[in-house]
């Protein structure tokens, strides 16, 4: 009986599949505060996100008073406002105007800043390079200088580490930065 019940559910497209996980996008923390207008008894704020193909998805809010704050994913923004009277009329909207939500800073894992690495080679080291994952990041853009300036390393990479040998007795700088699928960094 089973077996003929789960033929005719594959025969006729009816499978049940496991739940599904998805991931959330990431959001940051945004804050909006505006003069307040005399007499409003609220706002209507409307952001619009910018995508490359052209306008996104519009998001409104009502408030009560003359701010805002709320979670958006990283990307490029248009913003624009208008107070309500008390009859629940309401004004002209503002000037629209245009904002980048960026992402985190990237937290450097290893090596720590003034890290004094001892080796025995005498001329190259191999080097592990390590940063916590930026949410909304697609990849960084990897630097590394050494203080005499004859290693120079430039790279972009999709993971949060780059590996790579380096002469040994000299002094080191580097950086990461994140950067999104939209230029945002």
């Amino acid at each position: 009986m089973l077996r003929s019940l789960l033929g005719f559910l594959l025969l006729t497209g009816f499978l049940l599949n496991a739940p599904q996980a998805f991931a959330e996008p990431y959001r940051r923390l945004v804050n909006f505060e505006w003069e307040a207008i005399e007499g409003a008894k609220h706002y209507e704020v409307e952001l619009q996100q910018i995508k490359d193909e052209g306008k996104g998805k519009t998001f409104n809010f009502k408030v009560k008073v003359a701010d805002w704050n709320g979670r958006l994913t990283p990307g490029k923004y248009i913003m624009r406002l208008r107070s309500f009277d008390y009859r629940g009329v309401p004004g002209e909207w503002s000037t629209p105007s245009d904002f980048n939500v960026g992402l985190d800073t990237v937290k450097i894992e290893s090596p720590a800043s003034d890290s004094k690495i001892k080796t025995n080679d005498a001329e190259t080291i191999p080097m592990d390079f390590k940063w916590a994952a930026v949410g909304g990041a697609s990849s960084y853009h990897f630097v590394l200088t050494s203080e005499d300036g004859k290693t120079a390393v430039d790279e972009w990479v999709k993971e949060p580490k780059f590996n790579t040998k380096v002469p040994v007795a000299q002094n080191y700088t580097w950086k990461v930065t994140a950067k999104s699928t939209e230029g945002i960094e």
